[in-house]
This record gives structure tokens, C-alpha cells and sequence, in this order.
């Protein structure tokens, strides 16, 4: 009896097909994986990217923060020698003898600067026509035949900071140098006052 068999082995044709399909899949795989790949690693350049701009930016807005405001309060004595030491090296690089601190004119110029807190920057009180030193000059009985003032006032900045800008800034004014190196004024008195933020200096000269 004859009988015929059936070759179920795939043929070359079919060998071929497969083999394709199998490579096919393979380089899917493949590209598949490095797309993963470099998508992790851009990832992870975006992150640190992001984190590195974020850094100053919180840093900007910590700086920027408001500052807390000064308390209001005449500003212990110790801190008016500086005023005094920059005010007679002034004096001394032109050739001048030092002016003596006055306690009395030390009062005058520490109410000055409480009032400019209180009623504004300038020499005169709001509705006077006499100038505000001399106000007080007159109701402390102080006798003088020169008198003179300067006056500052700044924010964000030490007492310290603040003195040294208030003498720098003077002594680049005509009018307010002219005080500072007055050679017939014989004493001086230094006020310091801190309100809302801002520092008040008042320098009040006599002969």
C-alpha cells in the first residue's frame, strides 16, 4: 500500500519569513530599550536642570524678604562716638582743632532727630518759621553766636553704616562741609534716632 507522508519541516521561503519576523522584533526591542534609555537620561538632565535654576531663585525671594521693622527708640550712646570720631578726622584733615562733645547739644540734636521721625525730614517743624534747632537752642537757655545742623537719615543699613554715609554724604555738600569744618564753631552734638525702619542723624553745631 502506498502512503503518502507530509514534510511539516518549514521550507527555505518560510525559514526565511520567520527569521525576518524574529530579527524584526528583535531591532524593536531594541530601539524600544535606547528610546527608554535616552528619555531616562534627559529626564534626569531636565531635574537637575530645574533644580539648579530653583536654587537662586528661592535664594532671590529669602532676600527679598520684608525686612522686620526697627523698633522705634533713641539709639544707646555708644554708638554716637563713631559720629564723633569721623566728624573730627574731617576736622583734623583740614587742618582744624577737634570740637568737644556738649551734652547739652547732645539733648538738642537727639530731640531734632525724634522729631523729624515724628513730623518729617527738615530743619523747620510744620507751620514754623524759626528754624527747629534753634527753638530748642532758645528753650534750653544755651547761649551761642554761630549754630548749625546737619541732618541725614537712611534705611536698611547698620547705625554704624548709616553714620559713615550720613559724614561721606555731608562732607560732599558744600553747605553741610562747611558746618563739619567750621573753624569758629567750638561744639557739637549728635542725635540718633530709629523709627519705622529708618535712621535719623543729626549733627547740631555752636560756637
Amino acid at each position: 500500500m502506498n502512503m503518502t507522508v507530509n514534510d511539516v519541516r518549514p521550507g527555505w521561503p518560510g525559514m526565511g519569513r520567520w527569521l525576518v519576523s524574529v530579527l524584526f522584533a528583535l531591532l524593536v526591542m531594541a530601539v524600544t530599550m535606547s528610546i527608554g534609555i535616552v528619555i531616562g537620561r534627559l529626564t534626569q538632565q531636565q531635574v537637575a536642570l530645574a533644580s539648579a535654576r530653583s536654587t537662586p531663585v528661592a535664594s532671590a525671594v529669602i532676600s527679598h524678604a520684608p525686612r522686620r521693622a526697627l523698633p522705634t527708640k533713641p539709639v544707646p550712646k555708644p554708638q554716637a562716638p563713631l559720629g564723633m570720631v569721623l566728624l573730627n578726622q574731617d576736622r583734623a584733615a583740614a587742618g582744624l582743632m577737634p570740637l568737644a562733645e556738649s551734652p547739652g547739644l547732645d539733648l538738642v540734636a537727639q530731640q531734632r532727630a525724634e522729631q523729624m521721625a515724628a513730623t518729617g525730614f527738615g530743619h523747620y517743624l510744620p507751620g514754623h518759621s524759626l528754624m527747629a534747632e534753634v527753638e530748642l537752642l532758645r528753650a534750653a537757655g544755651m547761649a551761642y553766636t554761630w549754630h548749625g545742623e546737619n541732618i541725614f537719615w537712611g534705611s536698611g543699613m547698620s547705625i554704624a553704616d548709616t553714620l559713615s554715609a550720613a559724614d561721606a554724604w555731608w562732607m560732599g555738600s558744600p553747605e553741610h562741609r562747611a558746618n563739619i569744618q567750621g573753624s569758629h564753631y567750638r561744639q557739637v552734638g549728635i542725635g540718633i534716632f530709629v523709627s519705622d525702619g529708618k535712621t535719623y542723624v543729626v549733627e547740631d553745631f555752636t560756637d
